[in-house]
């Protein structure tokens, strides 16, 4: 075996020691919302509609999936004039963390049909300071985990809910659509 070789395996053996002996740092994860373990009733706000809808059907429903249990049922309808509109849908009670300081990433676990629509989540500091973090496009077929990642120095955090946007560039027939979410947790430490 030459020097460079003996080398090499000296310096690969050091360096998988050092990591074995490393102690990670690890964050925690905050449950918002997870629809085994919590009863939540949801307000839909359809605040954010240029054309308000008459007759708005939207709501949510108790559901059971195949792959997860009970999860939360949303119906959105959305308008026939395709313009740019939104959802907030807000839980019943207050879902707060106070203790976390640093926000590392935020993710939601959602069922689509392939709809044109934007998901957010909207938090609040315990100092009065507003966020929307934005998880993706709900263009996909089945259950899929958003994830935005943050580097947000916070003061607790106020969960206030999430934000369906109707994307009007992008043509969809169905005016109503159903959204499944199981559950969102935030990382942080």
């Amino acid at each position: 075996m030459c020097f460079l070789e003996r080398f090499l395996k000296l310096l690969f053996n050091s360096l998988i020691i050092f990591l074995l002996f490393i102690t990670p740092v690890y964050s925690e994860d905050y449950v918002l919302f997870d629809s085994a373990d919590m009863e939540v009733s949801w307000e839909i706000l359809p605040d954010g509609f240029i054309n308000p809808l008459q007759n708005n059907n939207s709501r949510t429903i108790a559901v059971t999936s195949e792959r997860y249990g009970n999860v939360s049922g949303i119906l959105l309808e959305f308008s026939e004039i395709n313009t740019l509109s939104y959802y907030i849908v807000k839980p019943d009670i207050d879902i707060q963390i106070t203790d976390l300081n640093y926000l590392k990433y935020l993710e939601i676990t959602i069922y689509s049909n392939y709809y044109n629509l934007d998901i957010g989540i909207l938090f609040e500091e315990n100092s009065g300071k507003n966020y929307e973090i934005f998880l993706g496009r709900l263009d996909f077929d089945g259950w899929r985990i958003l994830t935005a990642y943050t580097d947000i120095d916070i003061n607790g955090l106020n969960f206030k809910g999430i934000v369906i946007y109707n994307n009007p560039e992008r043509d969809f027939p169905i005016n109503s659509r159903v959204l499944y979410i199981k559950q969102i947790i935030a990382d942080g430490e």
